[in-house]
């Protein structure tokens, strides 16, 4: 199977869509927090999009036999004041979604070597994935290609107090 990869195009809108729609519903299988009709599907992208755009990023799609069969969002990001200023720019890929009829066949691979690709260009020497707990094939496949823990966020569910009178 031949993979070839391109940046996205405005007539890729749709199919992005369903394939967001694709990753929300994946997630949700795990979280169970996700927004799973078309309509969250599209603020997703949007978003991304909009992330995109702020950062000067890039949506890279993939190509299987002529149709989209996945894509990534890179961005590029600034880390926070405590970090030295020279470590603190990092690319970073904010969503990956891979058609789920087309998943482990190194689609996924590809596309992440070409945003490594591009990030390396822009001069990037770091880029950052994350990674839902309880994704273990992701976390697996992220680890085979070199990617290694960064941090560990933690969450509590917690039942919010009754509201009171007054403003």
């Amino acid at each position: 199977m031949s993979v070839s990869i391109r940046e996205a195009l405005p007539g890729d809108r749709e199919r992005l869509v369903d394939l967001m729609l694709q990753l929300n519903r994946s997630e949700n299988a795990i979280e169970n927090n996700r927004r799973t009709d078309r309509a969250g599907a599209e603020d997703s992208l949007k978003a991304a999009e909009e992330q995109v755009a702020k950062t000067e990023g890039l949506i890279l799609v993939a190509e299987v036999e002529g149709a989209v069969a996945g894509f990534l969002t890179l961005t590029f990001e600034e880390g926070p004041v405590y970090v030295v200023p020279e470590a603190r720019p990092y690319a970073h890929i904010g969503d990956l979604a891979v058609d789920e009829n087309l998943r482990r066949r190194g689609i996924g691979r590809v596309l992440m070597t070409a945003a490594e690709a591009a990030a390396a260009k822009r001069g990037y020497r770091e880029l950052v994935i994350g990674v839902l707990s309880g994704n273990t094939a992701a976390e697996a496949a992220y680890r085979s290609q070199g990617y290694r823990d960064l941090g560990l966020n933690l969450i509590k569910r917690i039942a919010p107090a009754a509201k009171t009178g007054g403003g």
